[in-house]
């Protein structure tokens, strides 16, 4: 479903309602910036077209219990965050309890079965159940890997106004709080070959501009400020 030959460059602008005041897309207040959910890679990746299909990301390969009571995660030896610094099974289970912590109360409740997060080598994490889940084993693969490094010391339940450090291909290139964020492309991730990601972020730039409301939005759009929009509406495409 993407085009794997695609040319990479160029920018795209797009229109987001409302406003933002801060880029912790997990954060338990305020109105996080778009593209901030682009910020962090997961373990593994799903297809679009496949379901509950998964494909390497940070994690090049997995184990599994035939009864589904754990499951291991082995690291992609060259995986990086956007700093350069290895991604580790520490930095799993840093996420994880991050997660289980600070995060959203949906999160510990749907993985409360999970007994152990447990570094077993420098790229090597296994999660033990308390019963068998396949479902949770699954989930855990869509976990978004945070840098120790940078976390630890910060509350990840509150919103941040500082650009984060990222584990993915993307940051945030420029801002205007409530008006507009640019998303930017970096040209050194280290996965941008993996198959999972052939022909997907292909531009440099894209940019969220921020309206009050949809009919502003939409004149903008017709007045070429924005370059697409997904309309569902009958009376306005007309």
């Amino acid at each position: 479903y993407v085009n794997p030959d695609a040319p990479k460059g160029g920018s795209i602008t797009l229109a987001a309602i409302g406003t933002f005041d801060n880029f912790n897309r997990y954060a338990r207040r305020g109105d996080a910036a778009e593209g901030s959910d682009t910020l962090y890679d997961t373990l593994m990746a799903a297809s679009d077209d496949e379901i509950d299909v998964l494909y390497p990301l940070i994690a090049e390969k997995i184990e599994y219990a035939k009864d589904n009571t754990w499951i291991i995660f082995y690291i992609n030896p060259n995986a990086r965050f956007q700093d350069g610094k290895a991604i580790t099974a520490s930095d799993v289970v840093f996420s994880f309890n991050t997660f289980m912590t600070q995060g959203v109360i949906y999160f510990r409740n749907y993985y409360k079965d999970v007994d152990q997060a447990q570094v077993l080598g420098s790229h090597k994490v296994k999660f033990t159940l308390n019963a068998p889940r396949p479902d949770i084993l699954h989930g855990l693969a869509g976990l978004h890997i945070l840098p120790e490094h940078y976390g630890e010391n910060r509350n990840f339940s509150e919103p941040a106004i500082e650009v984060p450090l990222g584990s993915s291909g993307l940051t945030i290139d420029s801002y205007k709080m409530g008006q507009y964020v640019m998303i930017k492309r970096l040209n050194d991730y280290w996965a941008k070959d993996l198959p999972v990601n052939k022909g997907k972020y292909n531009f440099d730039f894209i940019r969220y501009d921020y309206y009050k409301d949809e009919i502003v939005s939409l004149e903008a759009f017709k007045a070429g400020d924005i370059d697409f929009r997904s309309e569902n509406v009958a009376t306005q495409w007309a």
